[in-house]
Order: structure tokens, then sequence, then C-alpha cells
């Protein structure tokens, strides 16, 4: 009676062979939900981490629009020390001689550039420039 559950030859055999395929199913099927799972759980991460971003770039685009600001200069300057409180801020700049007639007559604009200094770069012309410039560059370079 003990050869009651005992198959023949072939049948044991393709028995056997499936028997093995099923556990190596199972076996393929639980790694690949183990790696699904932890994919999703990457996945997770990866979307709080852009959330984070968008978050700190619209943050750093506000401060970069506050930055470009004139009142966030003086600030800036009075809070170091530069500046006093009763300063006024004074702005220079470089105009055409016929616009700075027109200027002068509507306004109390005072020119401080003289046409020399704007039209032959005097500014960089001088020996300390050309000395820098030979020291970055390694030779003179007209600017």
């Amino acid at each position: 009676m003990t050869n009651r559950f005992k198959l023949p030859g072939k049948l044991q055999l393709a028995a056997t062979i499936c028997g093995t395929f099923a556990v190596i199913f199972v076996v393929s099927f639980a790694e690949k939900a183990v790696q699904a799972r932890e994919l999703l759980a990457w996945r997770s991460e990866l979307e709080d981490e852009l959330a984070q971003l968008e978050r700190e770039k619209v943050n750093l685009q506000t401060e970069l629009a506050q930055r470009q600001q004139p009142e966030w200069y003086d600030q800036v300057l009075r809070d170091a020390g530069y500046v006093n409180d009763g300063d006024v801020r004074v702005v220079v700049t470089l105009q055409e001689a016929d616009e700075t007639a027109a200027v002068a007559e509507d306004s109390e604009t005072v020119n401080v550039a003289s046409e020399e200094t704007v039209t032959s770069g005097g500014w960089f012309s001088n020996d300390n420039w050309q000395a820098w410039q030979m020291l970055l560059w390694g030779n003179e370079k007209d600017s």
C-alpha cells in the first residue's frame, strides 16, 4: 500500500519539472513584486524632492525679484553701515551731448562724465589696467 501514491516514471519526471517551474515562477514573481514596491517608494521620494525643489525655485525667484529692486540695495547698505538714513542716492548715467543739453534744461541733472572719457575708453587705458591685462592674459588687450 505504500506504492499507492507513486507515479509512473515519466509522469513523476513531468510532475517534478512542473513543480520546479512553479517554484521558480513564484520566487521570480516575489522578487519582481519587491522591486516594484521599492520603485514605487523611490518614485514617491523623487516626487517629494521635486516638489521641494519647485518650492525652492519659487522662493529664489521671489528673492531675485526683490534683490533687483534699488530699495533692496539701499537697505543692505544701511544695514551694513555704509549709508546713513538721511543720505540721498545719486545715479550717474552717461548721455550723448545732445541729450545732455535737453535734459539739463528740464531738470537739475549734473553731467559728470566728460566726452573724452566716454569716447576714448580712458578708464581702461592707464598703466595699471594694462599691467593687470598682462598678468591675467599674458599680453596687452585694447579695451
